[in-house]
């Protein structure tokens, strides 16, 4: 995810959770009996509330905010859901003759099989994302809870200094999870 996105979701949430935090402040203040919150409430002319859902305007207010917030939510949805895979990456070698580049996907399939053939290991997977505007591969490793991680990281060395040699100057940085199975009781 972005950072254009991190913010617009952020201000989002703040300017919707003051103004419930805000108005339910109100409502129990004016529930509790307090002056000033009785005073905000006694400006509000209960007249104009009535009648106002009969006027002409109302229907198109109802329906501007209606499809307003949707859009915003169609928008926010999808820009959170988007996948942001990374595909081919322009490694050294590209000169004035031609583009030399790599998919970052088929690298890290690779490495992860390398790292899944080892007894120690259950299986590995492998993700080319951008994750906050970094290039990113991620290598998940998943291990058998009596594998120690020096043990894991020392099998995974030689295929992530292969992954630095294929990606030389793509900028792409490496990431290694590791999960480990739930521990069997007998």
């Amino acid at each position: 995810m972005n950072r254009l996105i991190v913010g617009i979701d952020r201000a989002v949430l703040l300017v919707v959770a003051l103004a419930l935090l805000v108005l339910g402040a109100l409502l129990l203040l004016w529930r509790g009996g307090v002056e000033i919150a009785r005073d905000v409430f006694a400006h509000a002319d209960r007249r104009w509330y009535q009648l106002a859902p009969q006027q002409v305007w109302w229907d198109w207010v109802i329906a501007g905010v209606a499809v307003g917030a949707l859009i915003l939510g169609v928008w926010l949805l999808l820009a959170n859901l988007r996948r942001h895979r990374l595909g081919s990456v322009e490694v050294d070698g590209t000169d004035e003759l031609g583009t030399l580049t790599v998919n970052t996907g088929q690298v890290g399939n690779a490495v992860a099989t390398m790292i899944a053939q080892h007894p120690a290991i259950q299986s590995a997977s492998a993700r080319a994302i951008v994750d906050r505007g970094r290039r990113t591969l991620r290598i998940t490793v998943v291990a058998e809870p009596d594998v120690s991680l020096d043990h894991i990281r020392r099998i995974a060395a030689n295929s992530l200094r292969d992954v630095d040699i294929a990606l030389a100057g793509a900028n792409v940085v490496t990431q290694l999870f590791v999960r480990y199975l739930p521990a069997r009781h007998n």
